[in-house]
C-alpha cells in the first residue's frame, strides 16, 4: 500500500486559515481550531523555546494597565481599563508582561512570558483564567476536555444558543451595539443560505472598545479595536507590523514570497458589517477591506470569580456505536446525526471516530470509503482506490479537520490536517493491524495489530505491546489515555492490557453476554472504558457507565464503538 502525502492540501489550509496575509507555515495543522490549551507551562520538564530571542526593545511590565505606546488607528479611540472585566485585566496582563508569543496551534505557555497560541487559544485561555464559572460553561455545554479550548464555529454556536439555553456566567449579546470590551467574539464564514461554511475558517477576538459607526454608514459599518492572536494583523495600526517595535516580541513566520511576517497576541482594528438592525453579517478583517460574509456570536461574560460549588461528578455515560450496515446508535448525552437506516454499502463499515466537539462522527468501511454526519468535515477517502488490504479503522485529529484511515497491511492514509508520519505498510507483520488511536494533539498515532503489536509513529511513545505473547484471542482495538500517555488493548474475549499511564479496571465479558468484543473505548476523563459486543452489548469498567446498548437494534452486527 502507497501512501499519498496531502503537504499541497495542508499549505492550502494553513494559507486560507491565516486569513489575510498569503502565509504558508509547514507542519502547522488546523487553524482557529479545537487544541491542546498550555501544553506546557512554566516549571514543565519540557522547557519553552523563546522564539523572539532578538528582542531588543521591551517595555517594563505594566501588569493589568492599558496598553499604550502604540497607534490606534479608530479615530477616538480609547481602549477600556482593566476594572472593566476581569477578561480585560487577564489580557492586558498578557500583553504587557510578555516578551513573545507566536502564532500557533500547538500551545505553549510560559506565563507571564511566552504565549505561543491560536485565536481561540487567547479567548479561550483568557476566558477560563478571568472567569472560571463562565469556561466551565463552556467546557460542559460543548464538551471540551480539560486542556482544549472550542473552535470558533463553537464559540459562535454557543453564544448564539444563549438566549434561549442561558448559561451560568455569561449574559447573551443582543446584536452590534451590545458588544462591550472584554466580550468574546467569534464567527465562522457564511454560505449563501446563511449557514456555517464549515469548510472555511472561522476566528475568535476580544474587544478593547466598544463598537462605533463609522460616519457616512447609515449605522451598517462599525469599528472596534481588538486583541487576537493571529498572522498578519489588521490593518496599519496593529502592532504586529514588521516596522513597529512591540513587533520584536512577535515571533516571526515567513510569507509564501520569503518575508518575515510577526504573528501572535498583537492589537489592531477591525470592522463589523450589519443590517439597519445591527444584526451582523460581514467582517473587514482590515477596515475598509470587502466583508467577508459570517455567522457571528458573541458573549458576555459576567466575571463570575469562583466556580459554583462542586456537586457531583458528571457520570461518563457517552458513546456511538456503528453497524457493520453503517446505522449509528447514541447513548447518554451523545447526539445522533444519523443514519438510522441500513446503508447500501461496497463494503462492510470496519470503525467509527468521533469528533472532539461532539458535534458529529466519521464512519470508515473496509474499502476505504468514509462516511461524514454532524459537522465533521468529509475530507477525502480511499473508495474506489486499490488497496493492498483491506481498512480496518479511523482515527480523527483534534481539530476536526483531518483523519487518518489504517488498512490491515499496516498502511496509513492521511487526509485533511491529519500528518502522514509513518506505516508498516510493506512490511512484514506477524498478524495483521486492528485498529489504530492518535494522540491528544494530533502529532501522533498507534496502530496496534491482532497479535497485540503496537506500532508508534510521531509524537506517540511506544509503552508496551502484547507483540510475542501468548494470548487467548486476538486483539481486536486499541483506546488511549486522556493526556496520551498510555493505551489500552482489548481481546476478542474481552480481555484488556494497560500500558503507560493506563489504569486497568476490568477485563473479559460475562457469560450472559452475547457475540466478541469488537472495540474499546476510554471515558473522557481516562477514568474507565467501555468495551463493546458484536452483538451490540457494552460492558463499563472504571468510571464508565452502561447507559444502553444496541443489541436489539438492527445495526447487529456492531462493527465500533467510540466515546462521545
Amino acid at each position: 500500500m502507497t501512501q499519498s502525502h496531502t503537504t499541497d492540501h495542508l499549505r492550502r489550509h494553513v494559507t486560507r486559515l491565516l486569513c489575510a496575509a498569503g502565509l504558508t507555515v509547514a507542519g502547522i495543522a488546523g487553524g482557529g481550531v479545537t487544541g491542546v490549551l498550555g501544553s506546557t507551562s512554566a516549571g514543565a520538564a519540557t522547557p519553552v523555546p523563546d522564539l523572539c530571542s532578538g528582542t531588543t526593545v521591551m517595555p517594563p511590565s505594566t501588569g493589568t494597565e492599558t496598553p499604550a505606546g502604540f497607534t490606534i488607528q479608530m479615530p477616538g479611540a480609547v481602549l477600556a481599563p482593566a476594572t472593566d472585566a476581569n477578561t480585560l485585566a487577564q489580557a492586558y496582563g498578557m500583553w504587557n508582561d510578555m516578551t513573545c508569543t507566536e502564532y500557533t496551534h500547538q500551545y505553549q505557555f510560559a506565563p507571564p512570558k511566552y504565549y505561543y497560541l491560536d485565536c481561540v487559544g487567547f479567548t479561550g485561555y483568557a476566558t477560563e483564567k478571568a472567569d472560571p464559572t463562565a469556561w466551565a460553561s463552556v467546557a460542559s455545554d460543548l464538551h471540551i476536555a480539560a486542556g482544549f479550548v472550542p473552535t470558533p464555529v463553537n464559540f459562535e454556536q454557543f453564544f448564539n444558543d444563549l438566549p434561549t439555553s442561558p448559561q451560568a456566567g455569561w449574559q447573551a449579546v443582543d446584536g452590534v451595539s451590545g458588544i462591550q470590551p472584554g466580550d468574546i467574539l467569534a464567527w465562522q464564514p457564511a454560505l449563501s443560505n446563511g449557514q456555517p461554511n464549515l469548510a472555511g475558517t472561522g476566528h475568535s477576538v476580544m474587544p478593547l472598545t466598544a463598537p462605533v459607526a463609522v460616519p457616512g454608514s447609515d449605522g451598517t459599518r462599525w469599528e472596534l479595536v481588538i486583541m487576537d492572536s493571529t498572522a498578519g494583523g489588521h490593518g496599519p495600526d496593529d502592532t504586529r507590523k514588521p516596522d513597529d517595535p512591540l513587533s520584536e516580541r512577535n515571533a516571526p513566520i515567513l510569507t509564501t514570497s520569503g518575508q518575515v511576517q510577526p504573528s501572535g497576541l498583537g492589537i489592531g482594528t477591525i470592522a463589523l458589517d450589519t443590517t439597519p438592525a445591527g444584526e451582523v453579517t460581514g467582517v473587514e478583517w482590515n477596515v475598509g477591506d470587502p466583508p467577508e460574509s459570517i455567522v457571528f456570536g458573541a458573549g458576555h461574560p459576567l466575571d463570575d470569580p469562583s466556580p459554583a460549588p462542586p456537586g457531583p461528578q458528571p457520570v461518563q455515560s457517552s458513546y456511538d456505536i456503528a453497524g457493520a450496515n453503517g446505522m449509528v446508535d447514541s447513548f447518554g448525552s451523545a447526539a445522533n446525526y444519523g443514519p438510522g437506516v441500513p446503508l447500501t454499502l461496497n463494503a462492510p463499515v470496519v470503525g467509527l471516530a468521533t469528533s472532539t466537539d461532539g458535534y458529529g462522527y466519521w464512519e470508515t468501511a473496509a474499502d476505504g470509503g468514509v462516511f461524514n454526519y454532524g459537522r465533521a468535515p468529509f475530507l477525502g477517502s480511499m473508495g474506489g482506490q486499490h488497496l493492498n488490504a483491506p481498512v480496518v479503522g479511523i482515527a480523527g485529529t483534534r481539530d476536526e479537520d483531518g483523519y487518518w484511515l489504517a488498512a490491515a497491511d499496516g498502511g496509513v492514509f492521511a487526509f485533511g490536517s491529519a500528518p502522514f508520519l509513518g506505516s508498516e505498510g510493506g512490511v512484514h507483520l506477524n498478524a495483521p493491524v486492528v485498529g489504530i488511536a492518535a494522540t491528544p494533539e494530533a502529532r501522533g498515532y498507534w496502530l496496534v495489530a491482532a497479535d497485540g503489536g503496537v506500532f508508534s509513529y510521531g509524537d506517540a511513545s511506544f509503552y508496551g505491546s502484547m507483540g510475542g505473547q501468548a494470548l487467548a484471542a486476538p486483539i481486536v482495538g486499541i483506546a488511549t489515555t486522556t493526556d496520551g500517555l498510555g493505551y489500552w488493548l482489548v481481546g476478542a474475549d474481552g480481555g484488556v492490557f494497560a500500558f503507560g499511564d493506563a489504569t486497568f479496571y476490568g477485563r473479559g465479558l460475562v457469560p450472559s453476554l452475547d457475540g466478541s468484543a469488537v472495540a474499546i473505548a476510554a471515558t473522557n476523563d481516562g477514568g474507565g472504558y467501555w468495551e463493546f459486543t458484536s452483538e451490540g452489548e457494552v460492558v463499563p469498567f472504571g468510571d464508565a457507565t452502561e447507559v444502553g446498548n444496541a443489541s436489539a437494534s438492527p445495526l447487529v452486527p456492531v462493527a465500533a464503538g467510540a466515546s462521545a
